[in-house]
């Protein structure tokens, strides 16, 4: 497991000012039953900044994201054989202006599966997007 906390300051004269905060959580889970091995993963984060005087005057962005994970399979012979996989990576962002009326909403997603059983395999990705703007 792990956790993640910072906060950032940053001035650069007449460019502008910026003071930003990240936070993570991550988990990595591993199970080893007799010849069958899983491993489970997923890591979740939110990052925000202010950016005041200077040419990006009065922004805020917002981000999130959403990273995790299922693989699994056998041990034979001393290799790892894979059967099964699931993944998803999900990220969103939302911007605004002064005097913060309409946000911009960003997002996307992609989720990617495999299935292998030796005699036929099942496999694919999965994407999808949008921006839209909320508010007035």
């Amino acid at each position: 497991m792990r956790v993640g906390m910072g906060v950032g300051y940053l001035a650069e004269g007449d460019a502008g000012r910026m003071i930003r905060m990240r936070a993570e959580f991550g988990y990595d889970a591993n199970v080893d039953i007799s010849r069958v091995y899983l491993r489970a993963y997923l890591y979740a984060g939110a990052d925000g900044a202010y950016y005041f005087g200077g040419p990006d005057a009065d922004k805020i962005i917002l981000e999130l994201y959403l990273k995790g994970g299922v693989e699994g399979g056998i041990r034979a012979l001393g290799r790892r054989y894979n059967t099964i996989s699931f993944y998803l990576d999900a990220n969103g962002k939302m911007t605004a202006m002064s005097p913060y009326t309409s946000w911009l909403l960003e997002a996307s997603c992609k989720v990617s599966y495999s299935l292998d059983v030796w005699v036929h395999s099942f496999d694919g990705t999965v994407k999808a997007s949008f921006d839209k703007r909320l508010g007035w």
